[in-house]
């Protein structure tokens, strides 16, 4: 708390700290993308920082020393969730696609031998909305092209349109990034950070706690989004990931629920509800 207490600062203060609260909500939800959670430890030490006793130097450093000495599943999420946190607190941001790689790289450094790089190989995720079929993603050798014209033309959008047009346009954008999949891993999860930094520069106040609380949703938005199987009669569908943007950035109360995502044609037997029992692959 500042020492020379006045409304207006102590109001400033709490502010902050609700920002502060809100942003590492979402660091540490995001990693359900993976079906990872984070430690009671780094809670801890989000709440350090919250209260402005930790910076997140100091935070990686403990994270370091922490993962040297325990063997534990949750270092992955402690770490890219600090990061996470770190990158969501500044004020700094590019619209590159060099920025959108450099944010993988930040992300996942000593977490993914490949953070920042490129794949050099077609991948196949299973998917278990889609009953184990695979969204059909970017041949590696066309990525950084992609990459570009994706950029290239969401550049030339304007945002000064009504909620259902911008909603349209950033979910489009956000599934053709993701489709490229540039990384072998961390895709979703640098999606997430990126859009969340852009659409701030573009002023618009984004609901941290729909990313938090609908990380596995907006995956598996993203997924059918991106998938089409007109021999079972599915086609891309976008209005999921719209409303999942409606939520985060107008407040709007559109119900966020995977069994809407669900691609009930693909599944020989009647047992859809086996997704919800399945840990999602790293995206």
């Amino acid at each position: 708390m500042p020492s020379e207490e006045t409304p207006d600062t102590a109001y400033t203060y709490l502010q902050a700290k609700y920002a502060s609260r809100a942003q590492w909500d979402m660091s540490m939800g995001l990693q359900a993308v993976d079906g990872l959670e984070v430690s009671s430890y780094l809670q801890e030490l989000a709440e350090e920082n919250i209260s402005g006793a930790c910076d997140f130097q100091r935070i990686a450093v403990l994270l370091e020393e922490q993962r040297q000495r325990y063997a534990q599943k949750s270092h992955e999420a402690d770490i890219v969730a600090s990061r996470i946190a770190e990158i969501i607190a500044s004020q700094a941001f590019s619209f590159r696609p060099s920025a959108f790689l450099s944010l993988h790289r930040f992300l996942f450094l000593d977490v993914f031998p490949f953070a920042g790089k490129v794949r050099e190989c077609n991948i196949a995720k299973k998917e278990p909305v889609l009953a184990g079929t695979s969204v059909v993603y970017a041949h590696w050798t066309e990525i950084h092209d992609n990459l570009e014209y994706d950029f290239e033309h969401e550049a030339k959008k304007s945002y000064a349109q009504d909620a259902v047009v911008t909603c349209q346009r950033i979910a489009s954008f956000a599934r053709n990034i993701w489709q490229t999949h540039p990384f072998l891993e961390g895709n979703t999860r640098t999606v997430a950070v990126f859009l969340t930094k852009y659409l701030q520069t573009k002023g618009f106040n984004v609901k941290y706690a729909i990313f938090a609380e609908n990380a596995r949703f907006f995956r598996n938005a993203l997924v059918r989004a991106c998938y089409a199987d007109y021999t079972h009669g599915i086609a891309e569908e976008s209005s999921h990931l719209e409303k999942f943007f409606a939520n985060a950035l107008f407040g709007s109360e559109h119900p966020l629920r995977t069994r809407d995502l669900i691609c009930y044609p693909l599944f020989a037997k009647d047992d859809p509800a086996a997704i919800f029992r399945e840990t999602p692959r790293k995206a």
